[in-house]
């Protein structure tokens, strides 16, 4: 039987903090086997595994969903970590990645990875929740040059056309 790992984000309510954790299961009991050693305060995080870019390895992205006090969203922040020492490769992002249009990424709920010589761009869905958002398709792209690590969003990106109301808006 083989060992699964996956990367898993929870989130306390009574703590207002995230968690993110590295679950295994080589048979019917998963197991923590690893993740941040601390609670990630005051955010609803959400993480990723990817193939990280010039030859990196495997990578984590962690997204902060952040939320004012009356609890819209503002901008996400992104990091990037090592799961193998828990390092962070690339920190986070104190102003908004912004679309071509000024638009912030802010909702990121889907990321696809490809391998081989795509590795380190990331895809993904995104969405601002409001009645008249286009959800959005967007490119990342994490690469390193040196020792450095980068994460930039691509300047193209693909935005649906709201469909009606509601959850339906969002394509």
């Amino acid at each position: 039987m083989s060992n699964s790992v996956v990367v898993a984000t929870f989130y306390n309510f009574s703590a207002a903090a995230g968690r993110l954790k590295l679950i295994s299961s080589s048979g019917s009991t998963p197991t923590v086997t690893g993740g941040l050693p601390s609670d990630i305060s005051n955010t609803d995080p959400i993480a990723f595994y990817f193939n990280g870019g010039n030859g990196t390895g495997l990578r984590i992205l962690l997204v902060k969903r952040n939320y004012d006090k009356n609890y819209k969203q503002t901008f996400c922040t992104l990091s990037v970590y090592d799961p193998s020492s828990w390092t962070k490769t690339v920190a986070e992002n104190s102003s908004a990645y912004k679309y071509s249009d000024g638009a912030p990424l802010l909702n990121i709920y889907s990321i696809n990875s490809p391998g081989g010589a795509d590795a380190g761009t990331l895809y993904g869905a995104d969405y601002t929740g409001t009645e008249n958002d286009n959800g959005r398709i967007f490119k990342l792209i994490h690469g390193k040059t040196g020792s450095t690590e980068t994460l930039t969003l691509d300047s193209h990106d693909y935005q649906f056309v709201p469909t009606g109301s509601g959850a339906t808006a969002h394509s």
